[in-house]
């Protein structure tokens, strides 16, 4: 794509030496996710920032081994690094393209007899600790914040982590890009340590991190020690969706309530968050079971924002959230089997328990900051005529049954 005589899109570029690029283009130069391969047949794979190497990405060599992990300005920093054979993997931070202090090897990766030596790289030199399985020495990986260099650690609640996991952290893109702020937007925070007082994974067998928690001891310019940051959360940029559904004279809106709890209902109402797709589909357990049962088709085209980047608590996390409404008008008999209709779908699931809940009572009934701050601005958008009543066409009213047969007359 080209916009006012520059590159700027989805696009390819083959370059005369026989090397290629294809992926996304900001500003007349790679931004964003693409792939890029070399004249010998190496390739990377991941982000890009004006024209280099910057973010999560793989870079695989023509022998078959891979970098796989974080790049900042071109240099591959932290991660893991994959052999040719596949079965032998090392973890931990690179400095030139080659290991740099403390990291682990993981040997017959995959299989029954797998074993891990831990140790240090000095001046290109592998010093192992030891191949006692299941023994490992306190994990650190050496890591350049703010032009210094920092030796990131778990706290001790974290003693059952491994050397891999600190890394998981340092590729965790909220966690580079929290970097990038303090390096960029922060000069005036010095920061004396940084510690990983959490993880969670998107799965227990994946490496995939669903949320980073630091304990971080930081100053100010005139050396003051900075409160609350004792408990900073990174993760990934979310999507709230607001399903409001119009029938006979009812507005509602479907949120989630936790399951099994003692607390009263206005403190377990929140908007339930989905994944969003590259193609804009949304995904996860509430799509799964509201989309049968309400009879809706969920889809980010379909929706209308309302608000975006916003942080429940800037001062502790950085994971933005977007909520987004789909609006649509129902008949009044499907309005009244709603709630019937929801308890079923999720009477089976495990799910947390959708409700219906009146558009006007949500702020009242909603501790949820995000929730509330959601409706506020629904009701607002409105009052002032910035919000149409859809954004899809009603939803037809249910087939009648047809009537019972009729005996058959004599003749």
């Amino acid at each position: 794509n080209w916009t006012n005589n520059i590159r700027d899109g989805v696009g390819r570029m083959v370059y005369p030496g026989g090397g290629g690029y294809f992926g996304s283009w900001a500003r007349d130069t790679q931004n964003g996710d693409g792939h890029y391969t070399y004249p010998d047949g190496s390739s990377y794979v991941g982000s890009w920032e004006n024209g280099v190497k910057n973010g999560f990405g793989t870079y695989s060599f023509t022998d078959g081994s891979q970098y796989i992990g974080a790049y900042v300005d071109g240099e591959f920093v932290s991660g893991e690094w994959r052999m040719a054979q596949g079965s032998t993997r090392y973890y931990g931070a690179f400095r030139n393209d080659v290991p740099f202090g403390a990291g682990v090897y993981i040997f017959k990766y995959g299989t029954e007899g797998s074993f891990r030596q831990e140790g240090t790289y000095t001046n290109g030199k592998w010093a192992p600790i030891g191949a006692v399985k299941g023994v490992h020495a306190t994990p650190q990986l050496r890591l350049i914040i703010q032009q210094r260099e920092f030796t990131l650690t778990f706290t001790d609640e974290c003693g059952a982590l491994h050397m891999e996991h600190l890394v998981y952290v340092s590729n965790f893109a909220p966690f580079i890009r929290w970097v990038r702020s303090l390096n960029q937007n922060l000069p005036n925070i010095v920061l004396d340590s940084v510690q990983v007082s959490s993880i969670k994974l998107k799965e227990e067998q994946n490496a995939e991190l669903k949320e980073v928690k630091l304990k971080v001891v930081a100053r100010d310019a005139a050396g003051k020690r900075i409160r609350n940051t004792d408990a900073i959360t990174l993760s990934e940029p979310v999507t709230k969706l607001m399903v409001i559904l119009t029938g006979g004279d009812k507005t509602v809106c479907l949120l989630k309530k936790a399951p099994s709890s003692s607390q009263a209902l206005n403190e377990q109402l929140s908007l339930p968050t989905v994944r969003t797709t590259s193609d804009g589909a949304f995904l996860g357990e509430f799509i799964r079971v509201v989309e049968p049962a309400v009879r809706v088709r969920l889809h980010k085209s379909l929706t209308k924002s309302i608000l975006s980047n916003v942080l429940s608590d800037p001062q502790t996390e950085n994971s933005q959230q977007d909520v987004v409404a789909y609006i649509q008008h129902i008949h009044a008999d499907a309005m009244a089997k709603l709630q019937s209709r929801l308890e079923e779908a999720t009477g089976t699931s495990g799910f947390e328990t959708i409700v219906p809940i009146r558009l006007a009572d949500i702020a009242s009934m909603s501790t949820d900051a995000i929730t509330v701050a959601a409706t506020l601005r629904v009701q607002a958008m409105i009052a002032e005529g910035k919000l149409p009543s859809a954004t899809v066409e009603a939803q037809r009213p249910p087939t009648p049954l047809p009537p019972s047969a009729e005996p058959r007359p004599d003749i």
